[in-house]
């Protein structure tokens, strides 16, 4: 079994990306890949396909920032629209669909439960979203998902806000992080 934990680079003049702080600190393991990935409508996704079409993953743990999230964010849905805030390369979308002929939006096929589970001893609080937003965290859940159902491939898939660590302990969110990926390792092992 794979798993797959990307972040995303800085971006909106900010110094630093707290999915990219997290992702360093997660644990290493044979079977866990960390990547980061720009910060552009477009090219994240491109980024993440020419990786996947590549590597079989089982698993597509995607992390992006909410500074504004009180706690650790699961998002449930990924929606097929685009905001009108530039990416890291100052493009801003020209169509409000993310995929013109798409679904209205794809739910995540992570298993929300074992996030729960696995941020339940943790001193940070988490919880599960009903919006992505419409900016790049959303664009790459949205392409991700869409791009698994039409290709009818089996990988789960699904994204994790980070909220500002200034506020939250670092610690605690690798912590649940950490204990997430053990329980969907020891979940694959007990099927």
């Amino acid at each position: 079994m794979k798993i797959l934990v990307t972040a995303f680079e800085p971006f909106d003049n900010q110094s630093q990306n707290y999915s990219y702080e997290v992702l360093h600190q997660i644990k290493p393991s044979a079977n866990l890949v960390k990547i980061v990935l720009p910060v552009e409508y477009e090219g994240a996704f491109n980024t993440l396909k020419s990786i996947i079409e590549k590597e079989q993953f089982d698993y597509l743990i995607l992390m992006g920032e909410a500074r504004s999230y009180d706690g650790v964010g699961f998002e449930v849905i990924g929606i097929n629209e685009k905001g009108q805030h530039p990416d890291n390369l100052g493009q801003i979308p020209a169509q409000r669909k993310i995929i013109p002929d798409g679904d209205d939006g794809y739910f995540s096929t992570l298993d929300d439960s074992l996030f729960t589970e696995a941020f339940h001893d943790t001193n940070v609080k988490s919880f599960k979203s009903y919006s992505a937003g419409v900016y790049v965290c959303n664009a790459l859940l949205y392409q991700t998902l869409w791009y698994l159902k039409r290709y009818r491939l089996k990988t789960k898939c699904g994204f994790i806000h980070i909220p500002n660590l200034a506020n939250h302990s670092k610690k605690a969110v690798v912590q649940g992080l950490n204990q997430f990926i053990d329980l969907i390792n020891q979940n694959q092992a007990g099927e």
